[in-house]
């Protein structure tokens, strides 16, 4: 019995109930929740370089679309709900070219616009490792 299983039962067995690969769902779990928190801070303190390139009604959107995407794909990701993580992942790629398009024409850097690229096409990736499921399938 390990030392975890003794000092915190509780969050041994929570643990346990992520599907696996434990850990990787727990590393998405942990980007989900950064887009979320992302996709909220754009929508509560709208950025007026944003404003100033697209109208706020657009900006909204992307903040949304950050958001939403963060949080169907956080709820999904760890009981491997696959139907709900992908709608999540179309959310987050919309919400990303949005801002690969706000950088572009703010002038900003390629760095920027490789990263954001980066970021869809990882969430593309994790789509196409889905898409063929509705449940991650779970060891007994």
């Amino acid at each position: 019995m390990s030392i975890v299983q003794k000092k915190f039962p509780a969050l041994y067995r929570a643990y346990l109930l992520v599907a696996e690969p434990r850990i990787v769902r727990i590393i998405l779990f942990a980007i989900y929740l950064l887009f979320l928190f992302a996709g909220g801070f754009v929508v509560t303190e709208t950025p007026d370089r944003f404003v100033e390139l697209l109208s706020v009604n657009l900006v909204l959107m992307f903040g949304g679309f950050l958001a939403l995407g963060g949080l169907l794909s956080s709820i999904a990701v760890l009981p491997g709900l696959w139907w709900l993580e992908r709608c999540g992942l179309l959310s987050l790629g919309t919400g990303m070219l949005m801002y690969v398009i706000l950088i572009i024409g703010t002038s900003g850097s390629t760095v920027g616009v490789c990263v954001s690229l980066a970021f869809v096409l990882f969430f593309a990736l994790r789509y196409m490792e889905t898409r063929q499921f509705k449940l991650a399938p779970r060891k007994n």
